[in-house]
């Protein structure tokens, strides 16, 4: 993370980038500001130690990007000792790392997803986080399984009209 540092995808592409930056540099945050237009993150153990470890993003309006205004990244704590649990690690997070697994194994049950991201990152999910994750990731890889079912009305209609009567 630097400052100028653009996030094209508005809060959310913040949020999530924070979130991951957050889990693989093993600390916790909390927010400050959290509005649609600008975000200012601390480190969580601010008040108990001292860190001095902070971010301030707002909203560029003339491109709708969301822009690091200040930044001091040097945490002053020791940070966190990885316990194995994240606070942050929910399901918008499973999603995009289970995307790639989705397409060669898309029958993966959610116990061997949580089994995975202890064996692989260790990290420890909860199993809802799992099973939301994959269907998440599976409507991203696969599509909206009730779409083409939308479609079907309109087949009808048009059948009836090529062919009257059936």
């Amino acid at each position: 993370m630097h400052v100028k540092q653009q996030f094209e995808g508005g809060v959310d592409d913040f949020r999530e980038k924070l979130a991951k930056y957050a889990i693989e540099k093993g600390f916790r945050y909390r927010c400050l500001k959290n509005e649609p237009s600008r975000v200012t993150v601390v480190c969580d153990k601010r008040d108990t130690k001292g860190c001095l470890w902070k971010v301030h993003v707002t909203l560029n309006r003339v491109n709708s990007f969301f822009c690091v205004r200040k930044l001091n990244n040097e945490h002053t704590c020791n940070g966190y000792i990885r316990d194995g649990k994240s606070l942050v690690m929910g399901s918008k997070i499973v999603s995009p790392v289970l995307e790639n697994q989705l397409r060669s194994s898309p029958l993966i049950r959610p116990m061997d997803i949580v089994k995975d991201f202890k064996r692989n990152y260790g990290i420890e999910i909860s199993y809802y986080n799992a099973w939301k994750g994959k269907e998440m990731a599976n409507r991203d890889v696969h599509g909206d399984e009730a779409m083409p079912y939308k479609y079907l009305e309109w087949y009808v209609n048009e059948l009836e009209k090529t062919n009257p009567g059936s």
